[in-house]
């Protein structure tokens, strides 16, 4: 029966996370500088990566998947796998269900046919980890891909799962629990985290003893961990697979240490930090992320509830002792500047301007769109009238241009397309330059822009022009007939 109920409960467990998995809210910090370009008359993707083409494609209109980094991914054409980086282009072949990609993409652990197999970009070569599981639950991989743990089921389980380690290619049974799926292992494996799905116990085991930080986290958790894995934050509250919870404000952001076993509350909302690059994470099941900083104390953190008009988003700043303080509320949307000292915000339609450790100046009213330059210098925003500003900070906002529909900044640059007759101009901050004719919108991206022109009908459908510049100065990588 106990086997029973556990089954069930992880089923359970399994469509809650997969109903929330495509709205998951992760901020800026893992926004894509790879992009997929699709070339309808030929029916392959490529790949561009800062203004550059990628060597290889991908047979078909890909999906992407990146790495934290954002400069490889996984390219998936229904269950043909395909792993792209500077490398190179490693097709994995079809049957694959599963796939976890590191940090920079240099290895991916993929379930196909009954395998787990790794592989690594360096040189294209594929490993097969262990043959014979019935399923993959949870892929984690250390912070430098040292090593990995995975849980999985096998023929004679029955309803429970095994987890093993993975390092220097020998395979090493961990977590003898049935019932505990892992969550993040140190690159030594000294550190392990997991989740029990029996007891609902969120537990670290170090050095080999068990310890459990909190019973009461959520099936859907974002578990947020530092580089070291020494603090990490968790979410508890509002059990969504127990109670019909739709993700709202009953979540409550825990941080802990393990040093030291403290514990404190960071506030309430679907959380996660913000200023840091995500060094690794594990989506399969559990969503786990090993952020690049030593601590998230001295940094900020993200509160975002649910709505019914949208979400709203909260920022609150951690001290040195863990204490939160509030330094944006109700935001509908945000913008961080580069250095993280000041963010960009609108309420309603009113645009704010906010130190880390200020309070907030109003900006203007009736804000539309609105970031800053690359360097956190000077903000743009454009309005509900189709006039766009530029300010240097602390400066009153000019007049860049009217009749503007969308803007992106890009390098020293903001590029814009006009609303009526389809111009792209170019500018910084004063004056403007006509770059051509015939464009219909642009997609920003982390490393790149991508600007789509002269769109036309033909008979496979609405196809574009795309020209992708790292800079808003170089526009020599360009593709015709592309479909987005």
């Amino acid at each position: 029966m106990k086997k029973t109920i556990t089954a069930l409960l992880l089923v359970i467990m399994l469509c809650s996370l997969a109903a929330c998995s495509a709205g998951v809210e992760n901020g800026p910090r893992l926004n894509a500088n790879i992009a997929r370009v699709y070339s309808a008359e030929n029916g392959v993707s490529h790949f561009v990566l800062n203004g550059r083409v990628l060597e290889g494609l991908a047979e078909g209109k890909a999906q992407i998947e990146t790495s934290a980094d954002g400069k490889a991914c996984l390219a998936w054409v229904r269950s043909s796998v395909y792993n792209v980086s500077e490398a190179g282009t490693v097709p994995f072949g079809s049957g694959v269900t599963e796939a976890e990609i590191s940090f920079d993409g240099s290895t991916v652990f993929f379930f196909q046919d009954g395998a787990l197999k790794v592989c690594f970009a360096a040189d294209g070569s594929v490993k097969t980890v262990e043959e014979g599981l019935d399923s993959l639950v949870q892929v984690a991989v250390s912070p430098s891909s040292k090593c990995a743990v995975f849980t999985a089921s096998y023929p004679g389980d029955g309803f429970g799962y095994s987890s093993k380690l993975y390092k220097d290619g020998s395979l090493t049974p961990v977590l003898e629990d049935k019932t505990a799926i892992v969550i993040a292992v140190s690159d030594d494996a000294d550190i392990i985290y997991y989740f029990d799905t029996d007891s609902g116990a969120f537990t670290v085991r170090k050095g080999g003893e068990d310890r459990v930080i909190s019973t009461e986290c959520d099936s859907g958790s974002n578990y947020n961990f530092t580089r070291d894995l020494g603090e990490v934050v968790y979410i508890t509250g509002d059990k969504s697979f127990e109670s019909g919870g739709t993700g709202g404000s009953e979540k409550v952001n825990r941080l802990f240490r393990l040093s030291d076993g403290f514990d404190t509350e960071l506030g309430k909302g679907f959380g996660f930090p913000l200023k840091t690059d995500v060094y690794s994470r594990s989506v399969i099941t559990l969503f786990a992320y090993i952020n690049d900083v030593d601590s998230f104390t001295n940094g900020l953190w993200l509160l975002r509830t649910k709505t019914d008009s949208g979400y709203l988003y909260d920022i609150v700043r951690i001290d040195k002792d863990g204490g939160a303080s509030e330094i944006v509320g109700n935001a509908d949307s945000y913008k961080l500047s580069s250095d993280g000292q000041h963010v960009l915000w609108s309420a309603d339609g009113t645009l704010y301007l906010s130190g880390v450790k200020g309070s907030a100046a109003r900006v203007a009213a009736n804000v539309e769109q609105f970031d800053f330059s690359k360097d956190g210098s000077r903000i743009w925003y454009l309005d509900a009238l189709g006039d766009l500003y530029s300010a240097k900070l602390g400066k009153r906002a000019q007049r860049a241009d009217s009749g503007v529909r969308e803007f992106a900044v890009i390098g020293k640059y903001c590029l814009y397309i006009t609303e009526n007759a389809n111009v792209l101009y170019r500018s910084e901050g004063t004056g403007h330059e006509k770059l051509w004719e015939g464009a219909a919108y642009i997609d920003e991206r982390r490393g790149q822009l991508l600007i789509y022109s002269d769109e036309r009908t033909t008979d496979l459908g609405t196809e574009y022009t795309l020209t992708v510049t790292p800079d808003g100065e170089d526009f020599d990588t360009r593709f015709e007939g592309v479909m987005p």
